[in-house]
Order: C-alpha cells, then structure tokens, then sequence
C-alpha cells in the first residue's frame, strides 16, 4: 500500500502543469509595481549588469536584500522610459526578454534615446535565482570615469 501511495504522488507530480515563467515575467515587467517582481526573488538570487567596473551600478550582487537596494538606487542614478515594447521569449526556466528605452544619466544630464536591451531571468522552484541586464551602459561608464 505505501510504494502505491509513493507511485501515486510521484505520478500526479509529474502530471502537474509546468509554470508559464514567460507570462509570469511579461506580467512582472509590465506593472508599475516592482512588489510582485520583488516577491518572486529567491533570496540567494544573483543579479548582474554587463557594465564595467567603476560606477555605482557595477559589479555582481548576490541576496534578495541587494539586488533590493540596488534596484531602489537605479533611480538616483539612472531614468529609464521605455519606449519599445519588450518581446518575450522562453524556454523552461529560462526568460529572456528584449526591450528598447531611454536611458538618462543623472550625473551627466546625457540621455541616450534608443538603448536596446536584453534581461535573462532564470528560475528555479518558481523564483528567480539569476537576473542578468545585457546593455551597452557606456554613458554611465563616461559619467563616472575619474570619479
């Protein structure tokens, strides 16, 4: 009787809906509210913009809590509009989406009108264990250069 349960519960795992990760970020990104986005971060999470080394924004953050803070913190430093609408892409527990927006740099006052984009989230467990931005961030490199 209990290898037949065990059969059982395997079985109707495996007979389980896979998640919709594509919809679910379309549904993320697409709000002005950041809490739902926040709320599927795993707490180990990882996020990483492809910008050098040497602004406020660089490097590679690791925890819930700092990918947090430095999402808060892009606005001091950055101004984003989105002026395309994103395309979306996935593939198990992998999104990638692909968007065109303008970038302002506070500290310049230079804005960078057509700034295309791409962001890879990974998942796992239904959360986002990997956040990585692939865009090309030079004003922000030029603003701080010297700092």
């Amino acid at each position: 009787m209990d290898s037949l349960l065990r059969e059982e519960t395997v079985d109707s795992a495996l007979r389980e809906e896979p998640v919709d990760y594509t919809s679910l970020v379309r549904s993320l990104f697409e709000s002005d509210d950041w809490q739902p986005l926040i709320d599927h971060l795993a707490e180990d999470v990882v996020f990483k913009a492809t910008i050098p080394d040497g602004t406020p924004i660089s490097g590679e953050l690791g925890g819930k809590q700092a990918v947090v803070d430095h999402l808060v913190r892009l606005g001091d430093i950055l101004e984003f509009r989105q002026t395309r609408p994103r395309e979306f892409f996935g593939n198990g527990e992998r999104v990638v989406f692909l968007g065109t927006e303008s970038v302002e740099v506070k500290k310049s006052g230079i804005t960078v009108p057509e700034s295309e984009y791409a962001t890879v989230l990974d998942f796992h467990g239904g959360l986002i264990t990997r956040f990585l931005v692939i865009q090309d961030l030079t004003a922000v490199v030029d603003a701080y250069r010297g700092d």
